[in-house]
């Protein structure tokens, strides 16, 4: 079997690992073992430690401006026989740069359509990307079942769209010891009464106004609000306490001291956090969006609210912390397996 050149144009504004970057390591180290190449290119955000780690496995890291031009121009000249497109913004620039080479393209949807919630548009626009610029894509790679089924119903050839659910390490997200949590509990100055986290980076679509609201029903709860706006946070505190952190460059510091997570979002697509929390042993509390659906359905300890209700919000967030229901086990084979079922489709 020839080696393969496989090149990810990622539109990553990350200046930390997330679970992201640990999903492309893991492609990367499979591909480069069996003698393939291995790129990344991605938009410039300032200091950034994974970006060492990745050429340390042996893949080429390309850092451009943020812009899709400038990723497609980069991409051209690696001259990629694969090359894997991720997140909306670099889409159409990539493949209008890719179209007239062999390579095989990907679009890898990380997100819904309508990330403000609302049912799905099917504009002119969209149906142009999808179905005219996407005659040129092998596979559309949909990170959950309905935003499959909403690229299907904006045009994309429905023989070329696939499900790959996101993955979590194991190795790095598991339940803590008594110690561990008591230490992370302490170093938020957190006492004995419980702690829900709260990922509020955008506060419109993370639904911190229904939190806020919800948090009035939710007597004694402390919220650890990470990457939250000063507005946010302040809507908050009036009505529970508030722990906010800045941000983190170690979820793990939060998730490992909080008792439950919460995702009153508007729209997502699958957050990883969600999947961290669960491999952590946090249950989930989220709004009853599709992805939280799907998760519900194999995985008990995810609890759903309707959409944009507080009063329901509250009352799940009560049960779950008078009861947590435990997440089921990780699978320790769950990132080897989401990287071995991304490297067949560059066949």
């Amino acid at each position: 079997m020839r080696s393969v050149h496989i090149v990810w144009a990622a539109a990553y504004g990350g200046r930390h690992r997330g679970s992201f970057i640990p999903a492309l390591e893991s492609v990367a180290r499979r591909a480069l073992a069996r003698g393939d190449t291995f790129d990344v290119v991605v938009p410039e955000v300032g200091p950034a430690a994974w970006h060492a780690e990745v050429r340390a496995l042996g893949a080429g890291l390309h850092v451009v401006r943020d812009d899709g031009h400038a990723a497609a121009r980069q991409v051209a000249v690696l001259r990629p026989d694969v090359v894997h497109a991720h997140f909306h913004d670099w889409l159409v620039p990539l493949t209008l740069r890719v179209w007239p080479s062999r390579a095989r393209l990907l679009w890898h949807i990380h997100s819904t359509f309508e990330p403000g919630g609302g049912p799905l548009r099917v504009t002119p626009q969209r149906a142009l990307k999808y179905r005219l610029l996407g005659a040129r894509v092998a596979r559309f790679v949909c990170v959950t079942e309905t935003i499959a089924a909403e690229a299907r119903a904006l045009g994309a050839a429905a023989r070329r769209v696939v499900v790959v659910r996101n993955a979590v390490d194991p190795a790095r997200y598991f339940p803590p010891g008594a110690a561990t949590r008591a230490a992370m509990r302490a170093r938020l100055g957190l006492g004995d009464g419980p702690a829900v986290a709260f990922f509020g980076r955008d506060p419109a679509i993370k639904g911190a106004d229904v939190l806020a609201a919800a948090m009035a029903g939710v007597p004694g709860a402390t919220v650890v609000a990470v990457a939250t706006p000063d507005d946010a946070v302040a809507a908050i505190r009036r009505n529970a306490a508030v722990v906010a952190v800045p941000f983190t460059d170690d979820v793990r510091e939060v998730l490992w001291a909080a008792d439950a997570i919460v995702l009153p979002s508007r729209g997502e697509g699958m957050p990883f956090v969600a999947l961290e929390a669960l491999a952590c042993g946090l249950p989930v509390v989220a709004s009853d969006l599709p992805w939280a659906a799907e998760l519900a359905r194999d995985d008990a300890a995810v609890v759903l609210a309707p959409r944009g209700e507080p009063a329901a919000l509250a009352a799940a967030l009560r049960a779950t912390l008078a009861a947590p229901p435990r997440p089921k086990p990780g699978d320790p084979a769950a990132l080897d397996a989401w990287a071995q079922a991304v490297l067949e489709l560059y066949e």
